[in-house]
């Protein structure tokens, strides 16, 4: 009875005071009190503890207070109470849900984050979430500190923390959460900046230095005995390069840590040299022993220090290596460095060589001659370029005339010349007789030649990364010597083999990124001249040669160079004055036109073979193993295993086609 006259007390109250109340509650349930709230505040409460109608609740106002006082009231009695009150929706729809405080952790709250927004709540007991920002410490050392200071309600709070972008959360009632962002701001200040120190060594290897030094401060920190060298807040790392430390930390750590360092880094000269056989796998152990024992001789030896020796078992491509412990851990690293293998690079080149010649060549000889008389003055003349043979004619007997000789003949004549000249050899001629055989007023002798040349040479070689590899294919044909004998005579005899081929050398240099290779590359071609022979029974030779640096993608087809040479002659043979005339100054003339057009091209294919267990060049050989096989070689005598390959990359593969040299392409990478 006594709530429900308190209740009629305050609606009379509310009229006559403009929405403020006076409250009064004495030893009345804890459950009462939310009602009242309720019907005051006009908000729909949920409670999930029975028990609350049996907890009292003594509280009176002096003054009149508004309906936001006295929820802010209602909020603090649940939080000294030990419950959490939770508002859910907006409006007429608006729940406020009271839960014990032990149930903190999964109670859904109001979240903030900024000093602004905590204001608004600072001095109310609503139950928050507030997102903090670090800035000059670690989330996990401040979350630390606050467990430690207890700050937390331990009850219904809650404290977490994100390492990787530095932010804490708190979840406590708003007052509580302001006083722990107060402490928290306090600490995230500016401290000492962390310092860097480099101290390089004289005698001790630094990789190992640092390694002992880590195991030794983890074993410490594990058995807490306070012995090892105190590495919190301390960084360090090993410089295999300069053989130095690097410390990070507080300048007072770094003071210590420094000497520390040094006094451990002491001479080792007295200790005995030790031998070390060390296997070269990948490179050849001579030429490494060659570069090792350089850099040995360069360093100066000190009183007491014993010298480095280092020898090559070439039968093994091995490293036999005399060295006390610090100069061998330096030695074993360059080692360790050089001695990997290098990939490979397969190297396609094609020089193509295309060479079309046109010749043209017309001739005309014009001939008179009288027949000899006792008593009589005979004339005669012509033109002679070549294509005929003055005689002297005794009856049907013709024989040619030479120079300083005697000649007693019926008539002189002419006859063709069986082959006649270059370029007349293979000619038509046409010729007309006058009275009798001998006799050849005109002769008229034509001929063109065309000639389509298209050559290509396709060499190909893999070779390991920085290796100068060659390739050549040449034939050799035997020359003449001519020597003089006692007796002044020529005497000829063998003298040498002249050599004409197919020469490939480069050297692949592979960037750093795998993706392109520098080739340092020189392709000649020389061929014999089948068709003519220079002194001493030597056939003429023609020689094609492109020596070149370049930069190419891998796995692509590039133009490297290439030459184009075109030639147009006109070779005149004229009888002076006769040849000049108008109109039939051709009846006295042989022109001989000449077009000639070489057209040189070298093309290069790159393509590193990066697999490390060889499945690229397996695949690669393959290929060139079915190539071999289409021309009816028998590729069981050369690899028994070349059908478990043939099954294993396709069976159904079609025979390469034929590369000719003006459809060229890359070659299928995949």
């Amino acid at each position: 009875m006594k709530l429900i006259i308190f209740f009629f007390v305050i609606l009379s109250f509310v009229v006559s005071q403009q929405d403020t109340y006076t409250v009064k509650f004495e030893d009345e349930s804890l459950e009462s009190f939310i009602n009242t709230v309720g019907e005051i505040t006009g908000n729909n409460i949920i409670i999930y503890d029975r028990t609350l109608k049996n907890k009292k609740i003594n509280l009176a106002s002096t003054k009149p207070i508004t309906k936001e006082t006295l929820y802010n009231i209602f909020l603090s009695v649940m939080e000294y109470n030990g419950y959490i009150v939770q508002s859910v929706g907006d409006g007429a729809s608006k729940v406020i849900k009271i839960r014990p405080a032990t149930s903190g952790s999964s109670v859904p709250t109001i979240t903030i984050f900024s000093e602004e927004e905590l204001r608004k709540y600072q001095n109310q007991d609503m139950f928050i979430t507030m997102v903090i920002n670090l800035e000059h410490i670690s989330a996990r050392e401040v979350q630390t500190t606050l467990r430690s200071l207890r700050i937390v309600n331990p009850q219904s709070g809650n404290l977490g923390g994100i390492d990787s972008s530095n932010t804490i959360f708190v979840t406590d009632f708003a007052p509580n959460v302001k006083r722990i962002y107060d402490v928290v701001k306090l600490m995230d200040q500016p401290g000492i900046d962390k310092q860097l120190r480099v101290v390089k060594l004289k005698y001790g290897n630094a990789q190992e230095l640092v390694t002992q030094l880590n195991e030794l401060a983890a074993q410490d920190k594990k058995t807490r005995r306070g012995i090892g060298p105190n590495l919190e807040d301390a960084k360090l790392a090993a410089d295999v390069r300069l053989n130095a430390v690097i410390i990070q930390a507080y300048p007072s750590k770094i003071e210590q840590l420094t000497t520390i360092i040094k006094s451990l880094d002491s001479n080792i000269f007295n200790e005995p040299a030790k031998f070390h056989y060390v296997q070269i796998k990948n490179i050849d152990a001579s030429t490494l022993q060659e570069t090792l024992s350089k850099l040995v001789k360069k360093q100066n030896i000190q009183e007491g220090e014993i010298p480095v020796a280092i020898e090559t078992d070439t039968q093994n491509n091995a490293l036999i290596v005399q060295a006390d412990e610090n100069t061998w851990s330096q030695i074993a690293a360059l080692i360790e460095v050089a001695d990997v293998r290098k990939p490979q690079v397969q190297i396609e080149a094609a020089l193509v060589e295309v060479n079309p010649n046109d010749v043209l060549g017309l001739g005309v000889e014009l001939f008179y001659a009288e027949n000899s008389e006792d008593g009589k003055t005979t004339i005669g003349g012509g033109s002679n370029f070549g294509f005929t043979n003055l005689v002297a004619v005794n009856g049907n007997t013709a024989v040619p005339i030479n120079q300083n000789q005697a000649i007693t003949a019926e008539k002189f004549g002419k006859l063709p010349i069986v082959p006649a000249r270059d370029p007349f050899q293979r000619s038509g001629t046409f010729f007309a007789n006058y009275d009798d055989l001998f006799t050849l007023p005109i002769l008229l002798n034509a001929i063109q030649t065309q000639t389509d040349t298209r050559v290509v040479f396709l060499p190909s070689i893999v070779v390991n990364e920085n290796a100068t590899a060659q390739l050549k294919v040449a034939d050799f044909q035997p020359s003449l010597e001519t020597k003089i004998d006692d007796s002044g005579a020529f005497i000829d005899s063998f003298g040498d083999f002249q050599e004409a081929g197919t020469t490939l050398i480069v050297t692949p240099h592979i960037s750093s990124e795998n993706n392109y290779l520098r080739l340092d590359i020189s392709q000649t071609v020389e061929a014999f001249d089948r068709a003519s022979l220079a002194a001493g029974g030597v056939q003429a030779k023609t020689t094609r040669q492109l020596v070149s640096s370049v930069s190419i993608p891998d796995g692509h087809t590039v133009a490297v160079g290439g030459l184009t040479f075109d030639q147009d002659v006109l070779t005149v043979e004229k009888i002076p004055l006769l040849g000049d005339l108008p109109l039939i100054g051709f009846l006295f003339q042989t022109r001989v036109v000449t077009h000639q057009r070489q057209n040189v091209f070298l093309f290069v294919t790159a393509k590193i073979l990066k697999d490390e267990n060889f499945e690229d060049y397996k695949k690669l050989s393959h290929e060139v193993k079915l190539e071999t096989s289409s021309f009816g070689v028998d590729m069981d005598l050369i690899d028994k295993s070349f059908r478990r390959y043939q099954q294993k990359y396709g069976l159904s593969k079609e025979e390469p086609e034929p590369l000719y040299m003006l459809e060229y392409q890359s070659p299928n990478k995949n």
